[in-house]
Order: C-alpha cells, then structure tokens, then sequence
C-alpha cells in the first residue's frame, strides 16, 4: 500500500512539473509568434521597442500606447493590427541643441547646474514646463519680494530643438497710498500692517511704513489670512487695483467682511482608539478653545499636531481634514483623522554623494526595506542628515510601485574641510588676544566623522590640540569623540589692579600699580578679617623687616619687605588626553567622558627685600603658605584623570514664547587632587516677536574636597559681567585662590539694532549678582612684622573675603558684524562690591573676533 501511493505521488509531481514547464513554453512560443512592423524611430533601435512589446502580457492598443509613452522618448503613437500583425508608428521627440539663457533686472546663475538640461537628451513639453517652473522658483528665493516671469522660445529644426529662457524680475511696486473699501469692524490700519513693509531708525524709537509687494494675489492672500485669523470666515477681497491719480499710485481694495465667529464646539473623529482620541482632544483644546475667535493658523496647527501625535504613537501616516459648521456667529470645529493605506519599503535610491560614502548615508537612514514608509521615520531621516553637518540639502520622494515603493533620495553634499583661522582680540584692562589656525572636517574623507586640529596662541597660552568624533552610532544621533591637547602657558602676572580705562570711583579703578599703596586703602576698608588661629602657627612668627641683604654694608640698617609690582608668577605645561560619549533623546541630552591630563607647575618669585638707602636686595623670599607651607620654592608635577557626566535638558511651549533649559554636570577628579565637582545652570527665555527676548539665568557650582585638594582647582570666578576677579585672595602678596562654592543670576534684554541687515546687529542691557566664596583653606595670621609695617592688627587674617559676600553688576552694549568680523562693546558698572580694593572691576570691554 506504502509503495502504491509513493509512486502515485511521484508520478503525479512529475505530471505537475512537465506542466509547468509546458506553460513557460507556451509563453515563450506565443510571444515569438508576435510580429511587429515598426516604423517612424530614428534613435531609439527597434530592438529596444520590441523588447518592450514583448514584456507586456496581453498586447492591445492602450497597452502598447501607455507602454511606450512611459519610456519619455516618443511625440506621437499611432498603434493599428492587420491580420497577425501589430503596426506601431512612432515620431520621437527632438533631441536638445542649443540652450540659452537671458536674465532682465537680476543675476545670472549656474544654469546646467539648476536646470540639468544636457545636449543630444529628448526634450518634451513636459520638460520645458518643468525647467520654466524650476528657474522661476530659484529666482523667486533670490529676489524675495519681487515678481519674476519665466518665457521659453524653441526653434525645432531636423529633428533637433535649440531653447531660449527668458528669466524677467520685476521689483517690487511702490504704492503711495492705500483704500479699503467695505470694512465695517477691522480697521483699516491693522489690513494696512499685513502688506506694509516697516521701516524702523535706530534702537527701534521711530518707525515709518511703506507699501511694497511682489504680486496682487501675494497681498490678497495676506490680507484674507489676516482676516480669517480674527474669526471672519465669510471675508473676502472681491478686488484689489492699481489707480494712478495726479502721478500718485492708489491702491484699492473691494472687500467683503462678514460675520466674526467664535468657536462653539471641537470635536474628533477618527478609527482610533478612544482614550487616546480623548486625549488628543485635550490637547487641540489647548490650542483652540471654546469662545476664542475662530483662527485658520489655530486649526492648522491642531491639525500638524494631530498628525504628528498619531505618527509617533502608531509608527503610521493619517490624512487629517477638518469640517466647520457656522451658525449664529459661532462656528463647531471636528477633525477626522483615517490612516492612510500603508506603503512597503522596497529599495532605497541614492542620488547625488560624491565624496560621502554611500554606507555613511545610509545608516543614518531610519527606513529600511520592508518597513512600513512614515512620514515620522522620513523627517527622523532628513533630520539626521541636514544635522550631520555635511549634507547641505536632500529631498526624499516616494515612488508608488505595483505592491510597494522606492524611497527616491536626492542628496546635495555641503563642501567640507577648511582651514581654520581665528584671530580675536579685547581691549579691556589689558589687551587681551588669541590667534588660532588648524584644520576642520565634519566629513574627514568622506567617511562621516569630525575631525578638529589646531595651534593656538593666546597671551597667557600657547596649545597644539586635536580631536577626532563618530557623530552617529549604532542607527542612532551619538557622539564618540578623542582627543588629546598639548599646552604651555608661560609665566602669568596677577595685574588686576592696573588703572581702568573709564573711572566710576571705586577702588578697583582707584588702586594704581603700587602695592604699598594698595596695602594703605586694604587698611581703612574694612575687609581684613580677624583670626585667633595660633596653633602651630610658625609662618606668623617669621621676621620679615629685619632681615639682613646679601651684600652687608657697615652700617646695620634695617631691612624691609618690598612693596613694589612684583608678584608670584606661574608657569604650567603639560598634556591632557580625553575620550568620551554624547547622546541627546528628544530633550534631553547626557554626556559622559574621561579626561587623563599631566601638568607641571613652578612658581617663580620675583618679591624682593629693598634696603631703605640703597639699591642692594634679596630675592625669593615672595612666596606664601599657598603656594608651600615652608615657604620654599613650589616646583610639583599634577597628575589627573577626571570623570565628567552632563545632562542638559531643554523644553518649549506649543506657542514658541518660552523655552526653558538646564544643565547639570558632575565631574569626579581622581590623582595629586582628589575632589568631586558639581555645577548646574539653568535658563529661562520668554520671546516678544522674533527679535526681542528677556532671560535670566542662574548658575551654582559646589566642590566637595575627597583628598589631598588643591585649592588651585576652585572656582575663579562666578561669572559675574565686569569683575574679572572676586572672591577669596591671598592678603599678603593677593594672590587669586578661588572658592569651592558660587552662585550668581543674571538678566538681559535683547533687541536689534537698527542697522543694515548685513550688520547683524542687536543691543543687550544685563543685571548680574553673585558670590564666590570658601576656598576651602583655614586662615592664619599674617607675620607680625608685616602686620607692623602695614599698620594691620597683628591678628589679621592672611585670607581675605573667604566669607559669602555679595558683588553685583549692571550694563548695556552692543553687537554687530563687519564684513567677517564681529564687534562686541559694552560699558560695565558696579552696584556692589566695586569698593573692595581686592576686586578687579572692568568698566568697558570692547572685543573683536572672526
């Protein structure tokens, strides 16, 4: 029985295999059995046409018409059938000759380049429709406000078309004066506003308008924008034309007005579920709420919501319409939205890269085939290109296939890799300067990543650095970057008590480059602090004022501590490597790298005793308990790894008015100086129209000491405008300590500034208050002899404003940019803390940079 139905089934699969082969046949000798007469090609072979004749399954009339108009090669088709017999006649297009171009009231451009127009290439009408549509959009973009025309002329001659475009820009119309006519409830100024151009003087205090527009049916649509925005759905412009009177030209605009409306009701519809329907519900009531007047713009944004919402919570397209109905002044809103029959990714095409490597494109596709094609997952695409820094623009069409579609990119590669040079300079009070010059590639050989190098040399720096980065990782926007920097900064002065250049009479621009002087003002202050500290206090039982010069002259004069300009000077060189990682997610952004560094610092010091009568001195005798306990030459080597972690975070109302954001970073430091290092920033900005803004800002930072800390690793400064020094000092030789802790905020004022576009100018006015305190030092008293000498208590502390104590600043300047130059002023003034003789204070900065 086995046996039987085996060989059944082999018997029957051989029966079902020799039909299938039959069938193959059949088709193979049914097409060989066509026979076509073709008549009328001159280019295109008869090869080509058969071949596609014969792909087509059922040959008839249409299907052979619509086959071969396809192809974009062929005028006219004339398909007829005698006996077994097809006869196509075709008349191919002409093939392109000449082309020219000519341009009224503007400049030429890159026509191959735009137009894509090539020699001995079939030319349709289509195509000379497409090309004038192309130019004039191009045109459109360069001369924003002005009318252009596009005419194209063919001369058809021998089976080839030489083409003429006409590319003709009218600039912008001057009316004098404007007349509405029919508006009863919206002023006539406020419809004046949306075609006038405004004209504004310096800082924004006068304004002048003018009417200037490129077309009537450009300004129609503002107005009937306008219009259906304030709720009047029925308004209408009936007609809108230029008069001349008495060499005068009028505008007149005949409206119809209507009903003003208000909303009465929103509803949705939709095939989703209905908790989230509700929910999206909620959120279009944000936006369009009962008894607000009606607004278009209002609906369109409800509706991109909607889109967008739906997009991301189902991974799918959806059409979203809207109906409304009007009654009694009132107007019910309900958007439907349905999904849209999904589309199957089945190849993706790339047009356009040259230097970019096809593979780096694609991975930061977020499509791949077999994927259900989302207008969500297209946008997460062009977004992750046009940021990658080396695609200046793509465009991504879908082309709809028999069961599924081809994703068409057209990529426009950005040129990258240039040499950088930087020079910047500020005048403040000293002249401040850094010059830079290095290499930068977003796109290093076209593989994708950054590549940064560059010296640098700065009046108090001189550095060789280089950093290389991956920007996209695993499908996804990540940042993995190295890098390493070289340095060597040359001995640095502390010269914050030079004179300033505009004098608000406060110490700071009092204090003259005299430290005798100096010490004499810190006397009658008030800022020394008072210690009793006398533990195992040696250093306050030193003899400064008698000791004795190297060269000792007959008479025994005393000896004294030079108050001169001098001070201690640093010297630091060394290397630091780092390496780490950055992801951002939607609004948050976290950060994670690592930062081995080596540093050699020495301490030169260039103090002095003087004797009273004569030239003889000592030197090296300067340096403080800061810098060596036992008052001997600091020469140390500091080693580092630091492990830094950031988060940053960044929100905005659906209306754009505020955003909010904040950064929070921690640092852990492991080596000769072993600490843990918070800081934290967050800011506020609330925007009046797109120009003007108001933001206040605060920032905090905290060190907590583990080991063996360092107070060269505090904090210099808490970012207060103006004072360039604050906070703890060294009261004997005021040398610059830092505090483990501040805090500050800040507020400023934003607007342009009335000034040719090119300019880029604005103006800003700030408000900064803060302190920097705690450089995580125990005071001790200052030597005896100095005190004496200097008219101290002989119990002052030799740490000053070690304390919270607040410094404040106030002040306005100005930006702006010439040619490529950018040129900051600002005048800075001091509400607190200008008084204390040991905070430098700058009262106007000027900066230039690149």
């Amino acid at each position: 029985m086995s046996l039987f139905i085996f060989l059944f089934l082999l018997t029957s699969g051989i029966t079902l295999n020799c039909d299938s082969s039959s069938k193959s046949i059949d088709v193979m000798e049914k097409h060989s059995k066509r026979s076509y007469v073709i008549s009328g090609n001159k280019r295109i072979s008869k090869d080509l046409i058969v071949s596609i004749l014969d792909s087509i399954d059922e040959l008839n009339k249409d299907d052979i018409i619509s086959s071969l108009s396809e192809q974009g090669y062929f005028e006219d088709i004339k398909v007829s059938r005698k006996n077994d017999q097809w006869i196509v006649s075709v008349k191919e297009f002409p093939i392109l000759g000449k082309v020219t171009y000519e341009v009224k009231n503007s400049n030429p451009i890159e026509w191959e380049a735009l137009t894509k127009l090539k020699k001995r290439s079939f030319v349709s009408p289509q195509t000379i429709k497409a090309t004038e549509e192309t130019i004039r959009m191009q045109y459109q973009i360069m001369e924003e406000t002005s009318y252009v025309e596009v005419k194209s002329y063919s001369n058809e001659e021998n089976g080839k078309i030489d083409l003429k475009f006409v590319v003709m820009v009218e600039k912008p119309k001057n009316i004098n004066k404007v007349i509405f006519i029919g508006n009863k409830e919206i002023s006539t100024e406020d419809l004046y506003d949306q075609i006038a151009k405004k004209h504004r003087a310096i800082l924004k205090l006068f304004i002048t308008k003018s009417i200037s527009f490129s077309s009537l049916d450009q300004s129609k649509e503002q107005i009937e924008g306008h219009a259906y925005n304030l709720g009047y759905l029925d308004f209408r412009v009936n007609s809108m034309t230029v008069e001349k009177v008495k060499n005068e030209k009028i505008l007149v605009v005949n409206l119809f007005e209507g009903k003003q409306y208000t909303v009465k009701n929103v509803s949705i519809s939709s095939s989703i579920e209905k908790n989230y329907a509700a929910f999206l519900l909620q959120e279009i009531k944000k936006l369009i709420a009962c008894k607000d007047l009606f607004s278009h713009e209002k609906i369109n944004k409800a509706k991109q919501l909607i889109k967008d919402r739906l997009a991301y919570k189902y991974g799918r397209n959806y059409k979203v319409n809207h109906k409304i109905d009007k009654k009694n002044n009132e107007a019910s809103i309900e958007f439907n939205a349905e999904e849209e029959k999904p589309k199957i990714l089945n190849n993706i095409i790339i047009n356009g890269n040259v230097r970019t490597h096809t593979d780096v494109i694609l991975k930061r596709i977020t499509l791949n085939p077999g994927d259900i094609i989302s207008d969500k997952e297209i946008l997460r695409t062009k977004k992750n290109l046009v940021w990658s820094g080396f695609c200046d623009n793509v465009q991504i069409n879908v082309e709809d296939n028999k069961d599924n579609s081809d994703l068409i990119m057209d990529y426009k590669e950005k040129s990258t890799g240039s040499l950088v040079f930087k020079l910047s300079a500020a005048l403040q009070k000293k002249m401040e300067y850094s010059f830079t010059f290095g290499y930068s590639d977003v796109n290093f050989l076209g593989l994708g990543k950054s590549l940064q190098s560059n010296v640098s040399i700065s009046r108090e720096s001189r550095s060789f650095g280089f950093e290389i980065e991956e920007r996209f990782v695993n499908g996804k926007p990540v940042h993995v970057f190295a890098g390493a920097d070289v340095f060597f900064l040359p001995a640095v002065e502390d010269n914050s008590f030079i004179d300033n250049r505009i004098n608000f009479n406060t110490w700071s621009d009092q204090s003259p480059d005299s430290y005798r002087i100096l010490s004499e003002r810190i006397r009658y202050s008030d800022i020394l602090e008072k210690t009793q500290n006398t533990e195992n206090d040696k250093y306050a039982k030193l003899s400064l004022s008698e000791k004795k010069p190297d060269k000792v002259e007959k008479d025994d004069k005393k000896v004294y501590w030079s108050e001169n300009s001098k001070t201690i000077e640093t010297k630091t060189k060394g290397i630091e490597f780092r390496a780490g990682i950055h992801s951002s997610h939607k609004k948050h952004g976290l950060s994670l790298s690592i930062s081995p560094s080596f540093k050699h610092i020495e301490v030169v010091d260039n103090s002095t005793y003087a004797k009273d009568s004569d030239e003889m001195y000592s030197k090296g005798v300067g340096i403080t308990r800061f810098f060596d306990k036992d008052i001997k030459k600091f020469d140390k080597h500091k080693s580092q790894v630091a492990l830094n972690i950031g988060h940053a975070f960044s929100m905005s109302d659906l209306a754009e008015k505020y955003t909010f954001s904040t950064k929070i970073g921690s640092t852990i430091n492991v080596g000769t100086s072993n600490f843990l290092k918070n800081n934290i920033r967050m800011q506020i900005t609330r925007y009046y129209g797109e120009k003007y803004n108001v933001s206040l800002e605060v920032n905090g930072g905290h060190i907590t000491p583990i080991y063996n800390y360092s107070w060269m690793d505090n904090f210099k400064s808490a970012n207060i405008r103006g004072f360039d020094i604050h906070g703890p000092r060294d009261a004997i030789r005021y040398n610059v300590l830092g505090g483990k802790k501040f805090l500050s905020s800040g507020i400023m004022f934003n607007a342009p500034l009335m000034l040719p576009k090119a300019f880029e100018a604005r103006w800003f006015a700030f408000a900064d208050i803060g302190s920097l305190w705690d450089c995580g030092l125990s005071a001790r008293r200052v030597p005896e002899s100095l005190c004496e000498m200097r008219g101290w208590d002989k119990n002052t502390a030799d740490i000053s404003q070690n304390k919270f104590k607040i410094v404040s600043s106030c002040g306005i300047g100005m930006e702006f940019k010439v040619a490529v130059l950018k040129m900051a002023i600002s005048l800075n003034y001091p509400i607190c803390g200008g008084k204390s003789p040991l905070n430098s204070f700058q009262s106007f900065n000027i900066g230039l940079t690149q």
